[in-house]
């Protein structure tokens, strides 16, 4: 026991130290302890010295890790001490971090029945705890990632009937201010998915709480850009807003009443210096405004918002494909947007109105014939 707190105490303060006692050992003897000795104290000690260890994905570590069947002794302890938050805590960080790239490490998480022990008793025990739930949730992500046949499918599916998705909704809703939760939670509803959203939504409680909870997580004061991304991939998604599979026009419907133009074009000027981020954006709005039987009620939001200036400024900056494509959506049909969009480009571009409505004209005139993508588009006045 007092060599535990020595290797727990020692690898929190000197990363010298730290790796001095895992070239000695320290991996092995961790778990050795947690395996031979049966006293809770041990276990937690165990789990804060490997949780430290293996910080921040650390792959040169896991295969002492796995050598020392650490999977199997990891997942005995999370059920043996089932009643210990602390343990439950770093216990999750361990399994968080080692499956996050090695496939061999899932499998065998798999085989012991972590996506079981992670929500019949962290997340029922201890959901409430933060830092517990954004690593269930990254777990249950990094589990689940892959495509939607073999191996992974296997995995979505084993996950989805322990109950996976009403646990991640109850996480994120549970901790709606908490930027990590809310990033690997969105990460775990997209990985997850299988073309069907109806287990999601029938875990949310129907579509539109489903749809409320993932427009929320793009909203969060400190979500950073990957957050949000993760956040856009999840309304992706379930609305098949750009392109993966049907689009669901109810889900489109719903997405546009709950405001989500509008948070859309927040992000745009949010993260006004991403590129990439910008082009998603710009991508995902295009999707809202795509079905046709939806397309007057989301440029109607879209002129609502008063968020012309940030939606051209984006434009602008990031001529991609994307944004001159939502901009023909936005006005095709429509001479009074035409005219409103000309006025509002020329004012931005310190230009004259009729070489902007030129530019215009000669735009949607491209957009309407074009066939590649990534051609046949005039430069910006």
């Amino acid at each position: 026991m007092a060599g535990l707190q020595v290797l727990m105490s020692l690898c929190e303060i000197s990363a010298v130290a730290q790796q001095t006692m895992i070239d000695a050992g320290g991996i092995g003897a961790a778990l050795a302890a947690m395996d031979n000795v049966s006293k809770q104290v041990v276990a937690e000690t165990a789990c804060i010295f490997l949780s430290n260890v293996l910080v921040d994905e650390r792959v040169e570590m896991q295969p002492s890790f796995l050598a020392a069947n650490g999977v199997r002794i990891l997942c005995a302890a999370m059920q043996t001490y089932a009643s210990c938050e602390r343990l439950q805590e770093h216990a999750c960080r361990v399994a968080f971090y080692m499956t996050a790239h090695d496939q061999e490490a899932k499998a065998l998480f798999m085989e012991q029945g972590l996506h079981k022990i992670l929500i019949s008793v962290a997340v029922c025990r201890f959901g409430a705890n933060a830092k517990v739930a954004a690593a269930t949730c990254g777990c249950l992500r990094n589990l689940t990632v892959g495509k939607h046949s073999g191996v992974p499918l296997n995995r979505k599916q084993a996950c989805a009937a322990a109950g996976a998705f009403p646990n991640v909704m109850r996480l994120i809703q549970q901790h709606p201010t908490d930027c990590y939760v809310q990033a690997l939670g969105m990460s775990a509803l997209v990985n997850l998915y299988t073309d069907d959203p109806a287990p999601a939504v029938s875990a949310a409680g129907g579509s539109r709480p489903l749809l409320k909870t993932i427009l929320n997580a793009l909203c969060v004061e400190v979500v950073d850009q990957e957050g949000a991304l993760l956040a856009l991939s999840a309304l992706s998604v379930y609305t098949a807003a750009r392109g993966r599979g049907r689009l669901d026009e109810s889900m489109l419907r719903i997405a546009i009443e709950e405001d989500a133009i509008r948070l859309l074009c927040c992000l745009l000027d949010r993260f006004s210096a991403s590129a990439f981020m910008a082009e998603c954006v710009l991508g995902m709005l295009d999707g809202l405004l795509s079905d046709k039987s939806i397309n007057p009620a989301a440029r109607l939001a879209l002129k609502r918002s008063g968020l012309w200036s940030t939606l051209l400024k984006a434009i602008r900056a990031y001529p991609c494909y994307q944004g001159k494509k939502l901009l023909f959506r936005f006005v095709h049909g429509d001479q009074e947007a035409t005219a409103e969009l000309a006025t509002a480009m020329a004012s931005m571009w310190d230009d004259d109105l009729e070489r902007v409505e030129q530019w215009f004209q000669e735009t949607i005139k491209a957009l309407s014939t074009v066939t590649d993508p990534r051609g046949g588009l005039p430069k910006d006045p």
